[in-house]
């Protein structure tokens, strides 16, 4: 996520990654997964997985961190 954050500019975007941390964090993964808000969309395009990843696969990644944060 430091290698993002050194990368973006505006206090939105830094706000993203502020609560990726968290979700991150508290393993809180669902709550973006999920939902289909604007800011929710926004947060899975800031994912620190939006460098690697496709969004498809980005999804799929974050289906199985879901699934296993609830094993």
């Amino acid at each position: 996520m430091q290698t993002n954050r050194d990368y973006i500019h505006g206090n939105t975007l830094h706000k993203c990654l502020d609560q990726w941390e968290r979700i991150v964090a508290d393993k809180d993964i669902g709550t973006v997964r999920i939902s289909d808000t604007e800011t929710d969309r926004e947060m899975r395009n800031m994912s620190p997985l939006s460098v690697l990843l496709s969004e498809s696969e980005r999804l799929r990644v974050l289906d199985l961190l879901f699934q296993r944060t609830r094993e």
